[in-house]
Order: structure tokens, then sequence, then C-alpha cells
């Protein structure tokens, strides 16, 4: 079962179709487990196989799932008019995430209508240290949850490990002080973003608002 998650994880919002050399590389699993899944998946409608192609893409039954998980959290159901209404007002770009492993998943969004326009929609992904909305989150979290997640990230780069304690020191220190934090120009040279993370009252999880 976790396997076979790890096979629909590999999937990101701009993949119309993933080959099977596609998943062995992203999710490191052997060939003949990634061959057995993709079967099992296929039969249960959680991917569909393309036989022009020779690949895979996200099934019907998958996007179910995550349609039904999204409308089951209160708060997501909540935000959407209030992101709509932020955007209209200010001209910029509004959403609300939560990290999954070491990224933050968008749960809802909403984009002004101008000349310039970040292109994100619900199930983005981003990594938390390039994003004002993940890196709000980190600094948010509990201390030691906040470490565990910290050590997962360095050990990713660790030839930037000094580099990235120093950015996550610094943007927890920037929270602490100004309640939010500011990531000018760090994933794209012209994004510029705020964010915060708040806790939902219905006991949802720690969720990110940029």
């Amino acid at each position: 079962m976790t396997r076979g998650l790890e096979i629909l994880r590999a999937f990101g919002p701009e993949d119309e179709t993933l080959g099977n050399q596609d998943i062995i590389d992203r999710t490191g699993l052997p060939k003949a487990t990634v061959s057995r899944l993709t079967l099992a998946l296929v039969q249960l409608g959680y991917l569909r196989y393309i036989e022009s192609l020779g690949r895979y893409c996200i099934g019907a039954a998958t996007v179910s799932l995550g349609y039904n998980g999204l409308s089951s959290i209160a708060v997501v159901r909540m935000a959407q008019p209030i992101l709509q209404d932020l955007s209209e007002q200010t001209g910029l770009a509004a959403a609300i995430g939560t990290r999954d492993q070491l990224e933050m998943v968008y749960l809802a969004n909403s984009r002004a209508m101008g000349p310039v326009s970040l292109q994100l929609n619900v199930g983005s992904r981003l990594p938390m240290l390039r994003t004002a909305m993940g890196l709000a989150y980190l600094a948010a979290m509990s201390p030691a949850k906040r470490e565990e997640v910290s050590a997962r990230i360095i050990a990713q780069q660790p030839d930037q490990a000094n580099d990235l304690r120093r950015q996550i020191d610094t943007a927890i220190e920037s929270y602490e002080a100004k309640g939010f934090i500011g990531s000018y120009g760090v994933w794209y040279s012209y994004i510029n973003a705020v964010g915060v993370a708040f806790r939902p009252e219905d006991g949802s999880p720690l969720m990110g608002l940029t």
C-alpha cells in the first residue's frame, strides 16, 4: 500500500503522463515492483494506461479521492471566497496550503487578473524553503518537529547545510519579530511574497497563507 502511494505521489501537477522509467527514477522502486503496482493501480482506477503512448496518467479514482478529501476540509471551503476577495482588493495572488513531507501543497488559491500572475493551482507543490508560506509554516511548528523537518531538508542537500541552517534560523527570527515571513526574489527574481501560518479552530493541521 505504501509503495502504491509512492507511485501516485510521483505525479506532479505539471505531469500529464509518466512512463515506467519516470516512475522508477522518481520513486527509487525496482522495475518489477513498479510494473506490478502500476497494473494494480490501473485495475483499481487510480491510474489510466494510455496504450498508444505506453505511459500512465492519473485515473478518475485518484481525482475523486483528492476532491473528496479537499471538500471534507472545512477551512478550505471557508477560505476560497475570502481568498478571492483578497485577490480582487489587492490585485495579488493568494493561497493557503499545508505540508506534505518536505513540500507545501496548495489547498485553495485565487489569482487576480493582471499582466503578471503566478500560475499555481490547487495541488501544486513547492519546496518549503523556497516559499514564504513554507518558511512561515516551518517557523510556526513546535521546536521538536521543526528540528526533525529541518534535519530532513538539510540531509537532502548536505553540501549546503550551513546555508540552509542559516536560512531556517533567519526565518524563525523574522517570524518571531514580525509575525510573518517575507520572501523576495528567492524562488524567481520577479516573485515577491509574504506568508503567515495559522491553526484552524476545527482541529485541522497547521496551515500557511501566502
